[in-house]
């Protein structure tokens, strides 16, 4: 993914992810030849993109947040 937007927000680069400069072609060859070349690059940063999604962005988390706001509208929080 490219360090722009929303991106940066969820993915942290070399923890959950791989992050390269946008239009930056060469950088993003070098990303993927290393996510290619190396396995367990590939397994950890997938495990712990599922676990910060998983974290972030589940259905019970979600409506968690939503109810939350909710409750602040309404005066009942």
């Amino acid at each position: 993914a490219t360090a722009v937007g929303g991106i940066p927000e969820t993915l942290r680069d070399g923890d959950n992810g791989l992050l390269v400069p946008p239009r930056d072609e060469q950088a993003l060859a070098r990303a993927l030849a290393r996510l290619l070349g190396d396995v367990a690059l590939r397994d950890r940063l997938a495990e712990r993109a599922r676990a910060t999604i998983e974290q972030q962005y589940s259905t019970e988390v979600v409506c968690g947040k939503l109810s939350a706001i909710y409750r602040e509208l309404a005066g009942t929080s």
